[in-house]
């Protein structure tokens, strides 16, 4: 009997212990703090450092050139004034010239600056709206010009003074009220003016980059090179040139593209058919130029007579002596007719067709620049 008692004793003693400790554990158990979540950690830093080492995206590809038959086409739309049509393979202008398309030559990325025929002129399809920033290597629509193309409509200021074709635009009435000169050719000028009015209304802060102005018509080259800029046919205009960026100012350093110039601006411009050198790998963010060429869905509207423009401020600022003047020069026209009968014998220069299809084959202007044998110096 003792001994029964003693063994249910122990039992009673090692149960409530074990009860006790199992209580306790429990209770430790449950005001432990939760284990740090390392897993998880490690996994988000794995995911995290793969991210780092993923290459970067590939440039965008440059877009492909519109066709012969559309780039033909957007020149005689872009240019009613001057162009009356074209055959497929050349302009046709409304003097009876004829100009070239392609000079069927293979050019390096160089060579279609300095010798730039219209093919090359339209090679590169610019990107309106907001895009087109940090564009591919050597990709600059509307850089590449056919000089003889412009020199024709706008004229040479090197051997030639432009300044009669010149008007002086109010730069921002309400905000500046500085003035440029822009070429009347093609209505530029007038573009200008509505282009100015628009930027006037934008908000106060955009102002910085649009006052002073950069500046209008300018008998110069661009900087580096021959070629004449588009500012010496007075179609080209420079917003302030402290919001500017160029890549030549980059090219002892990392040559990366930069723009501080707002879309807001652009937009404008672009309305009006102005491009943007802002989307030129080669860039001038402060740069804008008429090339309506370029812009597809732009309607530059009817053609008019070209003599008109130029005339056209001085009719309307003296009005008294102008009576007398238009008299006499219309009074000689009607003698004009005899040159135009002989026109099948010589090649006249200002002879006129009245339809695209008619204009001579003999008053052919086939401009080809010989290819250098070596690459010049300054082709970019």
């Amino acid at each position: 009997m003792k001994n029964t008692l003693q063994v249910l004793k122990r039992l009673a003693f090692w149960t409530s212990h074990a009860t006790i400790a199992a209580l306790f554990g429990f209770a430790f158990a449950m005001g432990e703090p939760p284990a740090p979540e390392t897993p998880k950690k490690r996994v988000v830093a794995a995911a995290a450092s793969s991210r780092r080492a993923a290459p970067p995206p590939p440039p965008p590809e440059k877009p492909s050139p519109p066709t012969r038959s559309q780039a033909l086409d957007r020149l005689v739309a872009a240019y009613p004034d001057f162009l009356a049509g074209h055959d497929g393979t050349a302009l046709l202008w409304r003097d009876g010239a004829r100009m070239i398309f392609d000079d069927g030559r293979e050019k390096t990325s160089g060579e279609k600056l300095e010798l730039a025929d219209l093919e090359d002129q339209l090679a590169d399809p610019y990107p309106a709206g907001r895009t087109g920033l940090n564009p591919p290597k050597d990709f600059d629509p509307g850089r590449a010009r056919h000089e003889p193309f412009f020199r024709k409509m706008y004229g040479d200021c090197k051997t030639e003074p432009l300044e009669s074709r010149m008007v002086q635009v109010v730069w921002l009435p309400r905000n500046d009220g500085r003035r440029i000169a822009v070429t009347a050719t093609n209505g530029v000028a007038e573009r200008v003016r509505r282009i100015s009015e628009e930027l006037d209304a934008l908000p106060k802060a955009l102002l910085k980059h649009l006052r002073p102005p950069g500046g209008g018509y300018e008998c110069r080259s661009i900087p580096g090179t021959a070629r004449p800029s588009m500012r010496a046919y007075g179609a080209a205009v420079a917003i302030n040139p402290a919001s500017g960026d160029s890549w030549q100012d980059r090219r002892g350093g990392d040559g990366a593209y930069m723009n501080r110039v707002p879309w807001e601006i652009v937009e404008i411009f672009e309305k009006h058919g102005f491009i943007w050198g802002g989307k030129w790998s080669h860039f001038e963010t402060a740069h804008f130029e008429y090339r309506p060429e370029l812009l597809p869905g732009f309607d530059p509207g009817p053609p008019s007579a070209p003599p008109a423009r130029p005339s056209a401020p001085t009719t309307s600022t003296r009005e008294p002596d102008t009576p007398p003047a238009p008299r006499p020069a219309s009074r000689p026209e009607p003698p004009a007719p005899p040159p135009a009968a002989a026109l099948p014998a010589p090649p006249p220069a200002d002879a006129r067709p009245t339809d695209a299809a008619s204009a001579p084959d003999d008053a052919e202007e086939t401009v080809i620049l010989p290819l250098p044998t070596r690459q010049p110096r300054n082709l970019r």
